[in-house]
């Protein structure tokens, strides 16, 4: 696992920081426009320009253990809607609504399985942009809470609810160029899957993980990006963001 987190981060390293400089463009929110000012490096804290963001988000979570390897969360899969609102230039809210389905197998003490049905979704987040540097680099900090409550089909085990949680956050660092703005993060990610018949309740048996996500710079109102997810899940996400 550690040589898996060493390359990402040499590869974040490589892309953020040895490709030549001379295709950079201005920093700014992967989904927004580029921020303005001071382009020496230092906090930015500047009046919002006011434009909403409008969105679609496809999360997918291929595999991630829970609570010392006793649970699997398997074939998690969330379609949402965003919409974002700066409320300065390097800070944005957003609120988060769509469905989400997965499955979840307890293995200790004894097999139980279950899967759910499309359950409606609410979420909260923030964008923080925190500082730019000289070589035009951006650091900023993404969290997120989401919950769901809703009916499951179970495969082995007892009737019930299930209701799903869970936090985000990540320190984003992403340099642009002229065609894409390729970022890497350490990202915080905690579930609780819980109320399942007797199955109690589910934690993340890892909390830390990296990502490493790519978005395309080539239309001035439209933004579109992946990204990968590794160590604590392996997981992908699609965005498309339409700025009015």
């Amino acid at each position: 696992m550690m040589g898996r987190v060493k390359e990402l981060i040499l590869i974040g390293i490589i892309l953020l920081i040895d490709l030549p400089s001379v295709y950079a463009a201005p920093v700014g929110n992967r989904i927004h426009q580029p921020l303005t000012g001071d382009t020496k490096g230092g906090l930015l804290m500047e009046g919002s320009g006011k434009s909403i963001t409008a969105g679609y988000i496809f999360d997918c979570v291929f595999d991630r253990s829970l609570d010392n390897n006793s649970g699997e969360l398997k074939d998690f899969r969330g379609n949402f809607v965003t919409i974002s609102y700066p409320v300065t230039t390097n800070m944005d809210f957003y609120g988060l609504l769509g469905l989400i389905e997965f499955r979840m197998k307890e293995k200790q003490p004894v097999v139980k399985e279950f899967e759910t049905n499309q359950n409606l979704a609410l979420g909260l987040g923030a964008w923080i942009h925190l500082f730019k540097t000289a070589r035009n680099m951006s650091i900023d900090l993404d969290a997120k809470f989401r919950r769901s409550k809703g009916d499951v089909d179970f495969i082995v085990g007892p009737e019930g609810d299930v209701v799903y949680k869970d936090w985000q956050a990540a320190f984003v660092i992403s340099r642009p160029y002229e065609l894409f703005t390729p970022y890497f993060a350490i990202r915080y990610g905690n579930i609780e899957i819980g109320s399942v018949g007797d199955f109690g309740t589910q934690h993340s048996n890892y909390l830390w993980g990296t990502l490493v996500g790519l978005r395309l710079n080539r239309m001035e109102e439209i933004f579109m990006s992946i990204e990968a997810r590794f160590v604590d899940e392996l997981a992908m996400t699609a965005q498309f963001n339409y700025q009015f």
